[in-house]
């Protein structure tokens, strides 16, 4: 009778374990969905401060994309950033990027893909006014050494 009782026991816990494993899975997709965030707008905050340095360590080594059929790796993705922080540092002063919203996200175990929104403003040295905008990404992150480095920032158009 004991062994009866323990076996339906047994089998309630592991059932109930079932259940409970997708609610598990759901919570941690949303903490690496933050964690990725946090990443993210870490990388943002540097490139507002001008510290390509600090910028890059969000950026991984195996950074791999394409523009216009031209292969970009790491150190381009560098130098093409460097020229922006340039031409931006030229036009803008007091510029920030701020409010990253997740639009899309797409977990693939050790692989992250979200599509972001976020806003961003300065003073514009030639008109001598504020301007601000929006800007969307999509944003390819692996987890490197427990850490989610950026593999691929691809420019979208608003109405992507």
């Amino acid at each position: 009778m004991k062994k009866w009782i323990l076996f339906l026991l047994f089998i309630l816990i592991l059932q109930s374990g079932y259940k409970i494993i997708p609610v598990l899975a759901q919570e941690d997709k949303g903490a690496i969905i933050i964690e990725a965030k946090k990443v993210i707008e870490k990388f943002l905050r540097d490139f507002d401060y001008r510290d390509i340095s600090s910028m890059m360590q969000w950026v991984s080594v195996n950074y791999a994309d394409t523009i216009d059929n031209i292969i970009i790796n790491y150190d381009k993705f560098k130098s093409m950033t460097e020229d922006r922080m340039v031409g931006l540092s030229k036009k803008y002063t007091g510029y920030v990027s701020s409010n990253v919203e997740i639009l899309k996200s797409d977990v693939q175990g050790n692989i992250i893909i979200l599509e972001i929104e976020f806003t961003w403003r300065g003073f514009n040295l030639d008109t001598l006014e504020d301007e601000s905008g929006k800007l969307r990404r999509r944003v390819t992150l692996a987890k490197e050494n427990d850490l989610w480095k950026i593999t691929r920032w691809k420019w979208l158009k608003q109405s992507e």
